[in-house]
């Protein structure tokens, strides 16, 4: 993407990319599925060019992206989430007020118009299955 202030290229962190649309699924504080958030960006990925960078490879069970596992897994060594097991993961209330207000000013208009709907898709792949309503506490 270009940045129009300073006309250099400007490439989004698959990090921060993750960051806002899981802010905009509205999924907080539940326990989420890996599998689930991994199907659900390769399902999003076909759509949306922002995810151009989240690459996926066919395992046994569905499609993996590395960028995927990789931001999650800064998530839980920021300790702004915890992954009980392996692939359930729970987003801490402080994630959420460092994303809206570190991570979505970084973002156009049209991007974050993007991130909805990717957001909408984590929403509808994630909570295909019931989900806990969890509390936590990470320190």
């Amino acid at each position: 993407m270009v940045d129009k202030d300073t006309n250099k290229f400007k490439r989004l962190a698959a990090c921060d990319i993750l960051y806002a649309a899981l802010y905009y699924s509205r999924l907080h504080s539940v326990i989420l599925d890996e599998d689930a958030l991994q199907r659900a960006i390769s399902v999003a990925r076909g759509v949306y060019a922002i995810l151009e960078q989240f690459y996926f490879q066919s395992n046994g069970a569905g499609h993996h992206s590395r960028e995927v596992s990789d931001a999650i897994q800064v998530l839980i060594a920021a300790k702004l989430a915890s992954q009980n097991g392996s692939k359930e993961i729970t987003l801490c209330g402080q994630w959420e007020d460092l994303v809206s207000k570190e991570v979505l000013p970084r973002f156009t208009d049209k991007e974050r118009d993007q991130l909805k709907g990717i957001g909408r898709i984590i929403k509808r792949e994630c909570s295909s299955k019931p989900l806990e309503r969890v509390q936590t506490n990470i320190e």
